[in-house]
């Protein structure tokens, strides 16, 4: 009768991903490895490391039946990485492969992980263990955290009202008087609301059209600032988003909240 093999398919999200932890994930295949090559000789194991190559469009690719590549001399850790993929083969008994691939699986405008750990064996005790082992060390990597994309909803409704405003403040182009500069308008709109409703209405629906054709490259820019995969390995000048972030974090800070805070206490006032 055919053996019967237990088959669980794990994905991995949300997580930084640095050289040391690669470099445990191998070890525990290569151990793997080296207790099912006693048994049996013709045992496989291997791992595929593709890197980003800026001087073309194609990867460039590194090999090697050794966890010695993830050590810190080695070459992987001078360059961009942009996927990392361990396997190891028992035959037909038993198997282990690690998908780490650097961002996102984008299908439909939607967003989903495109990594994962799938364990065969036909041991169910083993695979639920080897499982288990693999997902506690995930567990163990920095998360990536993300207050705009945990709070996707809020950000696009901010969006939107940040997008009527502007277009109140920038247009002014209802008010009799616009030497008196942008705030008369919205405090006519709301102390006379019945005769600026088509005003307000328009402004409104401007808005709307404009959130509908750029909030999506908005939402994608946030995207890819945070990847639910973000392999940090190389020289930290090769962390872009990293850098992107601390760039926005910086800007955010001295000049965009600020001069929202501004714009508020004018509108109050």
């Amino acid at each position: 009768m055919p053996e019967i093999r237990q088959n669980r398919l794990i994905p991995v999200e949300n997580r930084i991903i640095k050289l040391a932890h690669l470099k445990e994930l191998a070890e525990i295949l290569e151990k793997e490895y080296k207790l099912a090559s006693k048994d049996n000789p013709n045992a496989d194991l291997l791992f595929s490391v593709k890197c980003f190559e800026p001087s073309s469009y194609e990867d460039e690719g590194y090999e090697s039946e050794g966890s010695d590549i993830f050590n810190e001399d080695s070459i992987i850790n001078k360059k961009r990485i942009r996927s990392v993929t361990m396997t190891f083969k028992d035959g037909k008994r038993k198997g282990v492969v690690i998908r780490l691939n650097h961002g996102w699986k984008i299908i439909d405008d939607e967003h989903y992980t495109d990594s994962d750990i799938e364990v065969t064996g036909s041991d169910q005790f083993w695979v639920s263990g080897t499982i288990d082992h693999l997902l506690n060390l995930i567990k163990s990597m920095p998360p990536q955290q993300s207050f705009l994309l945990n709070n996707s909803f809020e950000i696009k409704l901010g969006f939107i009202l940040l997008t009527i405003i502007g277009f109140g403040f920038g247009l002014n182009i209802f008010d009799d008087d616009p030497s008196k500069g942008f705030l008369p308008f919205w405090q006519q709109a709301f102390s006379s609301i019945d005769s600026f409703f088509p005003h307000v209405f328009l402004i409104s629906l401007l808005s709307f059209m404009f959130y509908l054709f750029f909030s999506k490259s908005v939402m994608s820019r946030i995207y890819d600032l945070w990847p639910t995969i973000e392999l940090q390995v190389g020289p930290e000048h090769t962390y872009i988003e990293k850098r992107r972030r601390n760039f926005l974090l910086y800007f955010s800070s001295t000049i965009l909240i600020p001069v929202i805070l501004a714009i508020i206490a004018a509108f109050i006032s």
